[in-house]
């Protein structure tokens, strides 16, 4: 609807999200680093805002946010789509696991059906060039000097819990080290199926000594002077190690 002041109003009549001071500030960043082209930048946002999968690759993560910028913001902002842009970003980020907000997806959703419809209203729209006097504006308060000393304040209180809580928390340490009560937990990623290959190879190979010493023994029941246990145990042996070879293969890792 058009406001009385000649500028245009959404009137939003399905799903309402909200974007709390957090993810706000998180979005701002993102911007910022996003115009400044600083990939360590946008990745350090992103793995802050959204869930991120244990197995995560960082560097190969870099090279696809690099590819990204490359392909859009060396681009005139006329040939730039700021939907196409982030259909972009959102298909790398989903291509790593990589799990965002839901309120930041309805965030995205929504300027996109902004520069939509604003290309309807006008084929000459550009959300980019539209959008740059408040970057700059977003530039200005971040780094406005009572937000930085707004921050530093933040900052300081933080360290000075840390420090009042340090003395406290080394004692009660220190305490359970003198009553024998301090517990380390250590879980190894992928000890059980090494464990499991290990003991597979053994008895692999104790059919296979095994098998080789009733064969030379001649142990009967023989066909032909040959040990029928002795073969058996040759049978089995190759059996199991093609199927210990088949899993590592599948696998990867030893």
């Amino acid at each position: 609807m058009a406001l009385p002041d000649g500028r245009i109003g959404l009137l939003d009549c399905g799903m309402v999200g909200r974007v709390d001071d957090r993810t706000r500030a998180l979005m701002e960043d993102l911007v910022i680093s996003l115009t400044s082209k600083d990939v360590e930048g946008i990745v350090d946002t992103l793995l802050e805002l959204c869930a991120v999968p244990p197995n995560f690759e960082r560097q190969a993560f870099e090279v696809e946010v690099n590819d990204f910028l490359g392909d859009y913001l060396d681009l005139p902002i006329s040939q730039t789509s700021f939907s196409g842009m982030i259909n972009t970003m959102l298909g790398a980020i989903y291509r790593f696991h990589i799990i965002p907000p839901a309120n930041v997806i309805m965030l995205l959703k929504t300027i996109s059906l902004l520069e939509g419809t604003g290309q309807l209203l006008d084929p000459d729209f550009n959300l980019q060039e539209l959008m740059r006097p408040h970057i700059t504006k977003i530039v200005a308060r971040r780094y406005a000097p009572e937000v930085i000393l707004r921050r530093l304040t933040r900052s300081l209180r933080s360290w000075e819990r840390l420090i009042l809580a340090l003395p406290r928390d080394l004692n009660q340490t220190l305490d359970k080290i003198r009553q024998g009560q301090l517990e380390i937990k250590l879980d190894i990623v992928g000890l059980d199926r090494t464990a499991n290959r290990l003991i597979y190879g053994v008895v692999v190979a104790a059919l296979l000594v095994g098998s080789a010493i009733v064969l030379t023994a001649a142990v009967p029941p023989t066909f032909r002077d040959i040990s029928v246990f002795g073969i058996v145990g040759f049978v089995i042996a190759f059996v199991l190690s093609i199927r210990l070879l088949r899993a590592i293969e599948k696998s990867g890792k030893l």
